[in-house]
């Protein structure tokens, strides 16, 4: 989608906390700020670097799923900068699915 994405991903391919988990990512963002939060669902504003204008990315958790949709707020195209941060913060999200996991493994060398 032009000037932004969405992505449904199932909560057990994620750790526990997956929301909190991508809030806290998503606020290491530069220019990102956190502008609603409810018990499932996270709102965030990412300013663009030179001009500010706003990016926001709605979080939520429904039906077993974690849900992603970033978007721009004016224009037409973001030139997949929406896209790009998100999977950046779903790589880091998906990383510490796996360091869990990790951890739980008995035969781990520690």
């Amino acid at each position: 989608m032009p000037g932004g994405v969405k992505y449904v991903i199932p909560l057990k391919l994620l750790p526990d906390g997956a929301l909190d988990h991508l809030t806290w990512i998503a606020l290491e963002t530069p220019r990102s700020r956190l502008a609603h939060q409810e018990d499932d669902l996270i709102a965030i504003v990412t300013r663009t670097r030179r001009i500010g204008f706003p990016d926001i990315t709605v979080a939520w958790v429904a039906d077993g799923n974690l849900h992603v949709h970033a978007h721009l707020v004016y224009g037409k195209n973001d030139l997949g900068q929406n896209a790009a941060r998100t999977d950046r913060w779903l790589d880091r999200l998906a990383l510490l699915a796996t360091e869990t996991e990790d951890d739980d493994d008995p035969l781990r060398v520690r």
